[in-house]
């Protein structure tokens, strides 16, 4: 088991505590906004009010001009165009909201999502091929493309141009597209101010670029629910634009569903949502990172990610429901498959978790789980980790890392052994010759090993303040709920409870993997659930120092409160 660190933040300046309270906020919420980097009260409470304040003028993503251009002669001339996407729920919503954007402003659209073991990720040949065949004119990708630049090449060849609109980190050759949408590129005078869009983000833009120069407003409510899954699912920062698109797609997501159409009206959402037992009303970030994404995501890993785009734009009640049931029974499948695979990935570390870096590779595994096992091995061993579906000449690795390791810069050094890839620093994925896995490890062990020297990676609890379960109820609850919606780089609030007295505790789960336990502090007794942490009760003691968030079911007291227990010591006295 991974120890892990725990780290308090220091606390809030006494003249900055001085300015926030002048401002009117909490003292708590003070504390936490500081630790979220804002020094400014006007710049916090900007980001609390989540308003059109943080969305940027989508004129300001380098090529915006000449996308808007190229899409508006289509547009015109009723030129057929493919929307090329992907198949992960980012590309998915990206690839609907385009689709039925486009559709909407008179162009004539349709989608594209490759199958992910037949043709794997990104722009290919054959794909490209069918399109002119079919005569296709403009492809427009979502979601990938900024790493194909042959493919670019090849549909140019073909006499198909190519507007890309992307997130993912900028290689060294670009695609020669009639414009390249990507908010982290910087070969221009002026970069994006906000590189954090996801593919569903920069979809967005476009489209919202293209209603403008024609004269017609975007309503904001058609799309941004599908943004906000994009964003959160894709572990886009949630801060910034992320945060307006976030904030205002749940507040969608929420509104009770009103007959066929678009936004709210979504009747594929509304029927995956009863199907996995949530109820609109109550739908928060983490419900779309661990609810609904997995099942949006589930028919590209099992089967083909047109399910998923059929579930997001079908007016139909009957399919909506046959659709969300697909997914359902694809999910619950993808978890056992994932399970099995992650016991073989187990026993083929064997001694390997020593080594700077892990990778595993296996015929049994399928090219749309081994991403799954590598971030379950990342977090298990706190280590950059690798896991490929190996097949007779072809193998398709996904890789995950930890804060600090730049896992697609590490794959992009051995690029010289791959017939493709690309990602973010945090998450990557490749094809390779099955021949060369053997040449690739060893080149991956050696660029762990240099990038990791002299450090030993362990992983660390930010803990935002020192604060006992009793003082939340009531006005600190209600500021906590103002950082919401909550994710990467605006995590749910952490805190350390000091001394807290153990009352009683259990192992509970399926597998007794999980630990429920009663702590009592000054003023009551508080249920609390450690995921995960039944292999920690030999470390239970009678008094305990606890890492925790709180959990509401109804904030200001109207509902029940818990705590999560993200870890505990014994207390020295």
């Amino acid at each position: 088991m991974v120890t892990r660190r725990w780290h308090l933040q220091p606390p809030l300046p006494e003249r900055l505590g001085a300015r926030f309270a002048a401002a009117g906020v909490h003292p708590l919420l003070a504390q936490l906004l500081y630790n979220r980097g804002f020094t400014a009260p006007q710049a916090a409470q900007a980001f609390l009010r989540a308003g059109v304040a943080l969305v940027h003028d989508p004129f300001l993503l380098p090529d915006m001009d000449r996308a808007v251009a190229r899409v508006r002669r289509a547009i015109a001339e009723r030129e057929p165009i493919a929307v090329y996407g992907d198949f992960d729920a980012d590309g998915i919503t990206a690839t609907a909201l385009l689709v039925t954007g486009l559709r909407r402003l008179g162009g004539v659209a349709r989608p594209y999502i490759p199958h992910r073991e037949a043709e794997g990720y990104g722009l290919n040949r054959p794909a490209l091929d069918a399109l002119h065949a079919e005569g296709i004119g403009l492809v427009i990708t979502v979601d990938t493309g900024t790493s194909a630049p042959d493919e670019v090449a090849h549909a140019r060849a073909l006499g198909v141009e190519t507007i890309v609109t992307d997130h993912h980190s900028i290689p060294e050759q670009l695609p020669q597209a009639v414009a390249l949408l990507n908010p982290h590129r910087q070969d221009t005078a002026a970069p994006y101010p906000f590189p954090h869009l996801t593919g569903a983000g920069v979809a967005y833009k476009l489209l919202g670029a293209v209603a403008r120069s024609l004269g017609r407003d975007l309503d904001e409510d058609d799309y941004l629910d599908l943004v906000a899954i994009g964003t959160v699912a894709d572990l886009g920062p949630l801060l910034g634009e992320n945060r307006y698109f976030v904030r205002h797609g749940l507040r969608l997501l929420n509104t009770p569903a009103a007959g066929p159409g678009p936004g709210p009206r979504r009747l594929g959402l509304q029927a995956l949502f009863r199907r996995a037992g949530l109820k609109p009303g109550t739908l928060t970030a983490r419900d779309i990172g661990f609810m609904i994404a997995p099942r949006l995501n589930a028919a590209g890993r099992l089967d083909h990610a047109s399910l998923s785009y059929r579930l997001l734009t079908t007016e139909d009640p009957e399919e909506a429901y046959r659709l969300a049931d697909t997914l359902e029974a694809l999910n619950r499948e993808r978890q056992l498959r994932t399970e099995d695979a992650l016991a073989r990935a187990r026993e083929l570390v064997g001694d390997g978790a020593d080594l700077p870096l892990v990778l595993v590779g296996d015929a049994s595994f399928g090219a749309g789980i081994v991403g799954l096992v590598a971030g379950k091995l990342a977090e298990e061993w706190y280590r950059p980790a690798v896991a490929l579906a190996v097949g007779p000449e072809l193998s398709q690795g996904s890789a995950r890392s930890i804060p600090g390791f730049n896992i697609v810069q590490a794959v992009r050094e051995c690029q010289d052994l791959l017939e493709r890839c690309g990602g973010h620093a945090q998450a990557a994925g490749f094809t390779v010759r099955t021949e060369r896995l053997p040449a690739l490890r060893e080149r991956l062990l050696d660029v762990a090993a240099r990038t990791l020297a002299g450090q030993e990676p362990v992983p660390v609890l930010e803990v935002d303040a020192a604060v006992a379960p009793d003082a939340l109820p009531g006005a600190a609850a209600l500021a906590l709920h103002e950082l919401e919606p909550h994710g990467l780089d605006n995590p749910e609030p952490l805190f350390l409870g000091r001394g807290l007295a153990l009352a009683d505790h259990r192992a509970v789960g399926a597998e007794g993997k999980h630990l429920q336990l009663k702590l009592r502090d000054a003023r009551a007794v508080w249920r609390a659930v450690g995921f995960h942490l039944a292999g920690q009760a030999d470390q239970l003691a009678p008094r305990l120092d606890v890492v925790y968030t709180l959990e509401v079911d109804g904030w200001a007291g109207r509902g029940t409160l818990r705590l999560n227990v993200k870890d505990f010591r014994p207390t020295q006295d």
